[in-house]
């Protein structure tokens, strides 16, 4: 059996985290980090350059999915955390020579595009928020490392990724199209780490749901990603509660 890959995942005290955290606990060697004290875990801070050296030494792959969601205040926490801290971690990283950065990006970074086309990962951005922007620097960001540093990045545009039984599945319209099941999101997060020969690429992370707005062939195409899960399956009830809230 070949060497398991060492694997640090940033922010893994996250809901993200925790999933990734169980599937893949067989699977790698990780190497655990957040902000939040755990017993697993190694404390770091992004902001802390030294940490995050030390923290990407030796290790074959990062995720990094550490960042403040939503529209935060930008000076206190998008500008230190989601910008200057993802730097951090991508220079730390390239310091180390870090074989491949799998980073969380969100859709909100597309999700400003009329919802009547689908947004391949080609398209120019057209954020929705300023957690957006904050996000697209990292994509940016990684787009240089690659090209200029010969660094192997993936972004993920990461959809809704709720489990099946989570109730806003069947009362809201949009997750018909961006839903993200948790074993979809297993597979597209191990083919990122796992897959070869890839410099910089950009993925969008939502199941194939027949209502779905975002590309998913090029994931399917390079990545060999086969989505088992469709939001389909909500339809009837998503239409259910509508009816009854417009009563």
């Amino acid at each position: 059996m070949p060497d398991r890959k060492t694997v640090l995942i940033t922010g893994a005290a996250g809901s993200i985290g925790a999933y990734l955290r169980t599937a893949f606990e067989d699977r790698y060697i990780l190497r655990l980090t957040d902000i939040v004290p755990a017993d697993d875990m190694v404390v770091a801070d992004l902001s802390d350059m030294d940490s995050m050296l030390e923290i990407t030494h030796g290790v074959d792959a990062v995720v990094h999915l550490a960042a403040h969601p939503g529209d935060r205040d930008f000076h206190t926490k998008l500008l230190p955390d989601n910008i200057a801290g993802t730097y951090n971690v991508f220079e730390a990283c390239r310091q180390n020579q870090v074989a491949r950065i799998v980073y969380a990006s969100t859709n909100h970074v597309i999700d400003g595009y009329p919802k009547d086309r689908i947004v391949t990962s080609e398209m120019a951005i057209r954020p929705d928020s300023m957690y957006a922007v904050s996000k697209q620097f990292g994509e940016s960001l990684g787009s240089l490392y690659a090209d200029k540093h010969g660094m192997s990045i993936v972004c993920l545009r990461i959809g809704s990724p709720l489990p099946d039984d989570y109730p806003g599945l069947r009362t809201n319209r949009r997750a018909l199209s961006t839903w993200l099941s948790i074993r979809d999101m297993e597979q597209l997060f191990a083919l990122s780490i796992d897959v070869p020969d890839l410099q910089f690429e950009i993925f969008h992370g939502i199941s194939a749901n027949t209502r779905r707005y975002w590309d998913i062939y090029h994931a399917q195409d390079v990545l060999g990603y086969k989505p088992l899960d469709n939001a389909e399956q909500f339809a009837l009830d998503v239409e259910a509660h509508e009816s009854q809230t417009d009563e």
